[in-house]
């Protein structure tokens, strides 16, 4: 296994601590063997390859809170899960694994996808493949009749739609064992609607608004108690007051949005928190900044409620980081019009000039705190002896300048498991 001695570096830890300019770390196979200054490692590192950073940046691998693999740039919900075969999808899903992990991303968490891609693609970069992140795999995500994802009408005859439709605790429980025999890390759920699934505006007609309780409590609490016993974590999609207020009640382990949180829900969460929260705020950003471009009907705008959302979602997650609960960057994507995969350090921006987060906050919460979302807080998030050796070295300061990880030609290199991925946002050959 490789053995590597990184020297003259500017270390951000992921911790919260200030950076250290002048240190060093030795790397023996997949973990990290010390952390020093690079005149007290310099006699331990014989047999080591020498790596000077030149003063460069190095940081805890990016770690993507919610990332749908399967979005290929769809134009609709209709072509999210029918316009390509699964054989393409596959092929999509591996393509966008192999952008993140170049652009940085060394873990990522699934929001779902159908065909069970993100178990599969996972399962290929364990066995060598080819290059990606590590995955929180979800597979299908669980949808009630006429919740969000179960957008197509009966008389199209999906065979295999990205959502698993359930009604009730019972069918709830098969849905939950039937996905998690697949493989999932994770189950999904939606427990909410969306702003843009407006029936004027969609191309079935489909109408399921975010203030719109899509899943019951009782289901929610089956498909999650069932989880729980096979040891996995449950994600849910979930923007209404009152869901939000269900799954902190029914023990979810990862809320996506939480956008309409209220005071008795934060308090709720202060009380009993859950891994993480990741808002997943790009798409209203970029359609309130389409509606003024012109490119959104302004009735499609107002029906919408994406400029509340935005707003209502800017307030929630600085309350909810104050209260010190893990809020993470990330989400959505891929889809037609937002950032496609690799550009996900747009959200690290988002998060420092839209919420008010500093970048010191923003680059913990994208690492440290995102590991908690995989449940891999102690050997994640941060660069400390004995961990994992997930790690970047950067061309820049992105303390001074956030949106500078956004770009590939700074991301010098990428280290996975101690050993060097990507170099200049390009993956090495295997």
């Amino acid at each position: 296994m490789a053995k590597y001695f990184i020297s003259d570096c500017a270390l951000i830890d992921g911790t919260g601590a200030p950076a250290r300019p002048g240190s060093a770390l030795l790397i023996d196979g997949e973990r990290i063997k010390a952390i020093g200054t690079t005149s007290s490692l310099r006699g331990q590192a014989d047999g080591y390859e020498h790596i000077d950073a030149g003063g460069r940046t190095v940081m805890p691998g990016l770690i993507e809170g919610h990332v749908h693999l399967n979005f290929c740039n769809p134009r609709t919900t209709l072509e999210i899960d029918d316009k390509w075969p699964a054989q393409f999808m596959g092929m999509m899903a591996a393509s966008n694994a192999q952008k993140l992990l170049a652009a940085g991303y060394t873990a990522g968490v699934s929001g779902g996808a159908q065909f069970a891609v993100d178990v599969w693609v996972k399962r290929a970069i364990r066995m060598g493949f080819f290059r990606g992140p590590r995955l929180l795999s979800c597979t299908r995500p669980i949808s009630t009749t006429g919740g969000d994802g179960d957008w197509h009408p009966p008389w199209r005859k999906i065979l295999d739609p990205m959502a698993y439709v359930a009604d009730g605790p019972a069918e709830m429980l098969k849905a939950a064992r039937l996905l998690l025999k697949d493989g999932a890390d994770a189950l999904k759920i939606f427990t909410s609607g969306e702003g843009s699934r407006v029936a004027e505006f969609h191309p079935q007609l489909y109408d399921c608004s975010q203030h719109r309780e899509t899943m019951l409590f009782e289901e929610i609490k089956a498909a999650t108690d069932e989880a729980h016993r096979w040891e996995r974590p449950v994600v849910a999609h979930t923007r209404d007051t009152v869901s939000i207020k269900n799954c902190i009640r029914a023990g979810v382990d990862i809320i996506l949005h939480a956008t309409y949180l209220d005071d008795a829900g934060l308090e709720m969460m202060v009380k009993s928190p859950p891994r993480g929260v990741v808002p997943a705020m790009m798409p209203p950003k970029l359609f309130l900044q389409g509606y003024r471009d012109g490119r959104i009907p302004r009735a499609y705008y107002e029906a919408s409620g994406y400029e509340e959302d935005w707003a209502s979602g800017k307030r929630a997650m600085k309350r909810l980081h104050d209260r010190g609960i893990r809020v993470v960057p990330g989400g959505e994507y891929g889809l037609f019009g937002m950032p496609y995969h690799g550009e996900n350090a747009k959200d690290l921006q988002l998060f420092v000039e839209d919420i008010g987060f500093t970048p010191m906050e923003t680059l913990c919460a994208a690492t440290r705190d995102a590991a908690y979302l995989m449940g891999m807080e102690k050997d994640l998030g941060t660069l400390e002896e004995g961990k994992l050796a997930d790690l970047l070295v950067v061309d820049a300061d992105p303390l001074r300048d956030i949106t500078a990880l956004q770009v590939p030609e700074n991301i010098s290199i990428v280290v996975q498991n101690g050993e060097i991925q990507a170099r200049e946002g390009k993956l090495l050959p295997l």
